[in-house]
């Protein structure tokens, strides 16, 4: 989750509705927040607090974390509660296109040749994703493909170059 602070007072907590469905399972520790789970209406709440500064104006945070995703194919929403240092709250619940939209996940049906997609847009900014790149087999992507085939005739060029080389000594 990315969260970044567009406000001139510090983003100073954090609190991520887990949606139904959806297990929140670890997180990773970061320096200066202190994190916490509650149960609230029968969904999962997770709270990241400062301990510090929290978020500076103008700057952005990541928190990851890792959940299992729900087993039925779906969009999940997940509603994130942003803390300012003046005690403004902003709910980022609203619906995609509204100014302040919560993230949503599209869970798609398991299959071997698909996998689940997100547009999952952190709270605040354009929900521009980065493109996944094209995976052949056993999860190579074609950039490593590319590498592997430049290495290869990169060796053999070398072992070339190397028998014209003692060929042309040899000759002298």
């Amino acid at each position: 989750m990315r969260v970044p602070c567009e406000r001139t007072d510090p983003t100073v907590k954090i609190v991520l509705k887990i949606p139904q469905g959806v297990q929140f399972d670890d997180y990773e520790p970061i320096p200066g927040w202190t994190v916490s789970t509650s149960q609230t209406g029968g969904s999962q709440i997770v709270t990241w607090q400062a301990t510090g500064n929290g978020i500076a104006p103008g700057q952005f945070m990541q928190f990851p974390f890792i959940a299992s995703n729900p087993s039925t194919p779906g969009n999940i929403a997940w509603d994130a509660y942003q803390y300012y240092k003046d005690g403004t709250i902003v709910t980022w619940t609203g619906p995609t296109g509204s100014a302040t939209p919560h993230s949503v996940t599209q869970i798609l049906s398991a299959s071997p040749a698909t996998s689940a997609t997100s547009d999952t847009t952190p709270a605040g900014t354009s929900g521009v994703s980065a493109p996944t790149a094209p995976t052949w087999s056993a999860g190579w992507t074609m950039a490593d493909t590319v590498i592997l085939t430049v290495s290869i005739v990169s060796i053999l060029l070398s072992g070339l170059a190397l028998a014209f080389a003692l060929r042309r000594d040899n000759a002298r």
